[in-house]
């Protein structure tokens, strides 16, 4: 997010990674706008840019809000998981998340994915399957 030309050398890395025949490409990004309910056009046209370079899978945070997530060519891009462990109790939306559990499997090439929403309290929680 703040090195000079990070986009530039995250596409290479994603090319790269793709040459090299591995799978799956995991990006986890942290980027966007604080407090936020939607992704900016420049975030989308990234996580795009990520996709098309060869990613399968993108998880955002930063912006301590869910954001929507996004089927693009085929893959899974979300956006924003909100918060799940973090002392940001003034308003709802900064007290829920999103647990995403991203099932592998190789001889398919595809990725299954489970969500599950977390309401955050103040006395803590576990998250059970």
């Amino acid at each position: 997010q703040f090195e000079k030309n990070a986009l530039d050398k995250t596409l290479l890395g994603i090319k790269k990674a793709k040459d090299d025949n591995c799978w799956p490409i995991i990006v986890y990004a942290h980027w966007d706008r604080e407090y936020e309910d939607q992704p900016m056009k420049t975030t989308r046209k990234i996580a795009h840019s990520f996709i098309d370079a060869g990613a399968d899978l993108i998880i955002g945070t930063h912006p301590h809000v869910i954001q929507p997530e996004e089927k693009y060519n085929g893959k899974i891009i979300f956006y924003s998981l909100g918060n799940f462990v973090f002392d940001q109790y003034f308003q709802p939306k900064t007290m829920q998340g999103l647990a995403v559990q991203s099932i592998i499997v190789p001889e398919q090439r595809k990725i299954i994915y489970e969500k599950r929403y977390v309401q955050m309290e103040t006395s803590g929680q576990t998250i059970e399957k």
